[in-house]
């Protein structure tokens, strides 16, 4: 590295151009984005009256609520489908503690059927050849 070499110049072109876009060069010559302020016309607000501004009236506004009893109904549909839900889900998890039950159920009778045969097996072999 050369005296005459800065740090900046040492950075990839993508890293050198992301720093000037984001004014981090650190005292370059690049005055774009105070350049930007400046061309930029003030900012102008709107004032009372400038904009109509309109109100709309709705059933609640008026005292009468269409709505209000079909979302009672809707409530109340949700409520039902969501205890029916859960009953459901409890059904199906029972089912699944049953079908555990039931399997290692079946497994100890295999295993207990296989032990009887062994010990079968062993005591016709005892039978058939004396010592």
């Amino acid at each position: 590295m050369n005296d005459s070499d800065s740090p900046a110049e040492m950075l990839p072109d993508d890293e050198m151009r992301m720093r000037q876009a984001l004014g981090l060069n650190g005292g370059s010559s690049d005055q774009r984005p105070q350049q930007r302020d400046t061309d930029r016309r003030p900012r102008r607000f709107v004032k009372d009256g400038e904009v109509p501004v309109v109100f709309l009236t709705t059933s609640r506004d008026r005292g009468t609520s269409t709505a209000a009893p079909a979302l009672k109904v809707e409530y109340a549909a949700q409520e039902q489908a969501e205890r029916s839900l859960n009953e459901a889900l409890a059904v199906a998890q029972q089912l699944r503690t049953k079908l555990g039950h039931a399997e290692l159920a079946h497994q100890e009778a295999l295993a207990a059927e296989r032990r009887r045969c062994e010990q079968a097996e062993r005591a016709l072999q005892d039978a058939k050849c004396p010592l």
